[in-house]
């Protein structure tokens, strides 16, 4: 049987390829990551909490599930199909699809899921304030599902149109993941913003160490949100011939989809780490505030902005012991 130009069919097996060996990269950055991170939560002299704890497991796992399904799937293709390069190309599993898609939902349903628990407790466990963001979430799970549905059941959709509605759905369930990410990070900024501004701590401390949170915050949400922008826009660039789509989008699409998953897994994992090695600090290194990846607190005053912000300012999670002072630094 005749297939495609020679140049397509090495431009689609060099993403393959390549891509794996970017994936092995990224999955051992990943395993580095996650094992410091829970060799230091488990360690730090903050409680735990099992949510920030079995979210990032979860992560972790589902990193390292997508990574091994891919390396299966290219030995499959290069050793047992691989008798030409035609042969290679053919040769993908019609379950490898489906299953990328369900890891991009536990991905976002997990990663989106943890910022908004943050929010809610920063909020003051108010679900009020996460109504729009828990609209997001619940619609990018919907448009994952929908899209699982059509990939393991075909004859729901025209075949016509099949790849057309499949990369529509994959570029909106993106949308809003950006949405729900990029919401949540505003409200829990504004919180803390407010919050601060009432306080009747010295501005020059204040200022420091809500820009440190701030710092966190962004720092975790904007590698994620930003490819997840990349990845939606990404799916649904519109090519002249299947030719270009196959040398150019194609391509494109393998390699964001990949940093889109390292993405996924490593930065509310690398925020953990951040907030329990700060949180390990000694005490006056905080200023005003203490803070954990539970929870932000200041030390009381009598002042009335004092006490509001011991009562909201809760997030990320652990608390630190209250008995950890700074000669145990």
């Amino acid at each position: 049987m005749e297939g495609p130009p020679v140049y397509i069919q090495k431009a689609v097996l060099s993403t393959e390829l390549n891509s794996n060996m970017l994936g092995a990269l990224l999955f051992g950055v990943d395993t580095v990551v996650y094992s410091e991170t829970l060799y230091m939560y488990l360690t730090s002299k903050s409680s735990q909490s099992r949510i920030v704890l079995a979210t990032i497991t979860l992560l972790y796992l589902v990193f390292t599930a997508q990574f091994t399904s891919q390396w299966f799937g290219l030995n499959q293709s290069f050793i047992e199909d691989g008798d030409t390069r035609f042969d290679i190309l053919n040769s993908g599993s019609s379950w490898s699809i489906p299953f990328n898609n369900i890891c991009s939902l536990l991905f976002s349903a997990l990663a989106d899921g943890l910022l908004i628990w943050r929010c809610y407790n920063v909020w003051g466990k108010s679900v009020r304030a996460i109504i729009a963001s828990l609209v997001f979430l619940v619609a990018e799970i919907g448009l994952y599902f929908y899209l699982i549905l059509i990939d393991l059941v075909p004859r729901l959709t025209r075949a016509n149109n099949a790849a057309i509605l499949h990369n529509n759905l994959l570029s909106a369930a993106f949308f809003m993941t950006l949405g729900s990410t990029l919401l949540t990070t505003i409200l829990i900024a504004y919180r803390i913003h407010s919050v601060a501004k009432s306080s009747t701590a010295a501005p020059t401390k204040r200022s420091r160490t809500y820009s440190n949170i701030g710092d966190l915050i962004v720092q975790s949400a904007a590698p994620y949100a930003f490819m997840s922008l990349i990845y939606a826009i990404a799916v649904v660039i519109p090519t002249s011939s299947d030719a270009v789509y196959l040398t150019r989008i194609y391509p494109l699409v393998g390699y964001v989809s990949l940093i889109f998953s390292f993405t996924a897994s490593a930065a509310p994992t690398i925020m953990v780490a951040r907030i329990v090695s700060a949180s390990n600090l000694p005490v006056e290194d905080f200023s005003s505030a203490r803070m954990s990846d539970l929870e932000f607190r200041v030390q009381p005053s009598a002042a009335h902005g004092s006490q509001a912000m011991m009562s909201t300012l809760q997030a990320l999670g652990s608390h630190r012991d209250p008995s950890y002072t700074s000669e145990n630094a």
